[in-house]
């Protein structure tokens, strides 16, 4: 569960495990942007000594990562941060179909392909701390695994290269927005008022 702040409305804390640099710190500064309480690794072990002192609420997980595959990374968190469960979701460029069915024997409600759009990923999140907040559990509005991309996917599998400019080419114009300091401050933290606006809604329809 997620710690309760005096609002009542804590940020979640999100571990990002993403061994593209790019990658990574683009999705992170996007979260960071959003308010949410956001921790890097570049591969499982850096992961591990991240959610030590404390575990985060929701793991986005690569699943080719240098050290261990994703699959064991989850296992190994979920038995480091027991009896708390994170929330896991695979953001990986692994599309085909054993890979969705893998993800969901080992208890993965949702399997995102790269390159994921940012608002349905920020949907999810804020959907997500909903579900948390109220005991409900996670994926259940979305029992089929989901997979998203703007590619055309062949044999299961899309063009390395693609996403891999992609998250560079996003990385470069989010630091050059964070550079500007022409951010728009709202009366309440954008991720505040995205989990408001899910209130009540089923969240991202299921591929």
């Amino acid at each position: 569960m997620m710690a309760d702040g005096s609002d009542g409305r804590t940020p979640l804390r999100v571990l990002i495990i993403e061994d593209y640099e790019d990658a990574r710190e683009s999705l992170g500064l996007l979260l960071h942007l959003y308010g949410y309480d956001v921790e890097l690794a570049a591969d499982g072990s850096s992961a591990l000594r991240a959610a030590q002192d404390r575990c985060p609420d929701v793991v986005l997980l690569d699943l080719g990562l240098p050290d261990m595959d994703g699959y064991e990374t989850a296992r190994r968190l979920r038995q480091q941060c027991a009896p708390k469960q994170p929330v896991v979701a695979v953001v990986s460029g692994y599309g085909r179909q054993e890979d969705l069915e893998r993800s969901r024997a080992e208890g993965i409600p949702c399997h995102f392909l790269k390159p994921v759009e940012p608002p349905f990923l920020l949907q999810w999140l804020a959907q997500t701390a909903n579900q948390l907040r109220r005991g409900e559990p996670v994926g259940q509005r979305t029992q089929r695994l989901i997979r998203l991309t703007h590619e055309t996917i062949a044999n299961g599998e899309i063009a390395h290269l693609t996403w891999l400019q992609l998250y560079a080419r996003a990385a470069q114009l989010l630091r050059e927005l964070a550079n500007t300091r022409s951010l728009i401050h709202h009366s309440e933290p954008a991720w505040a008022a995205a989990e408001k606006a899910t209130e009540g809604h089923p969240g991202p329809a299921a591929a």
